[in-house]
């Protein structure tokens, strides 16, 4: 996240991508929050070191500056692997899901995560699915133990 793109060309009011410095987007984070307390905010970032298979410093930095300006679950993905879901203030950070379908022969790139979020009323669940890529194909694999403390 480093450079302002796209946001200036979201119509108002409407989710749209975008890209910005993390920053900026925590401002634009906590603004909406205080016109909107009741949604649901889920900010998906590209974000990461391809290959490496734990988030960096300023990813987690990042992360937590995000979630204090009023996120309630981050997705991450570039990194081509798997990276941790952790929870801060109990509010799920998916690092990276890793690959979905993609042709990668390296064994950490051919596995991936799908993301589970649900929203009931006040409460938000996370889990993960994880994933085997053969032939470009997700497999499942049996119901995964991540998920929300």
């Amino acid at each position: 996240m480093s450079r302002v793109e796209g946001l200036n060309y979201a119509p108002q009011g409407k989710p749209a991508p975008c890209q910005v410095d993390a920053s900026t987007l925590a401002c634009a984070i906590r603004s909406y929050r205080q016109e909107h307390p009741k949604d649901c905010i889920v900010c998906i970032l590209h974000w990461g070191v391809e290959f490496q298979a734990l988030p960096i410093p300023q990813q987690r930095r990042e992360a937590a500056l995000l979630i204090n300006a009023g996120s309630d679950a981050l997705v991450g993905h570039h990194p081509h692997v798997c990276e941790p879901l952790e929870f801060l203030q109990g509010r799920p950070v998916f690092y990276s899901l890793g690959n979905f379908v993609f042709d990668q022969h390296l064994p950490e790139a051919c596995v991936g995560q799908i993301a589970r979020l649900v929203l009931k009323s006040d409460t938000l669940e996370a889990s993960s699915q994880m994933v085997d890529i053969v032939r470009c194909r997700p497999i499942p694999r049996e119901r995964s133990a991540h998920r929300q403390p």
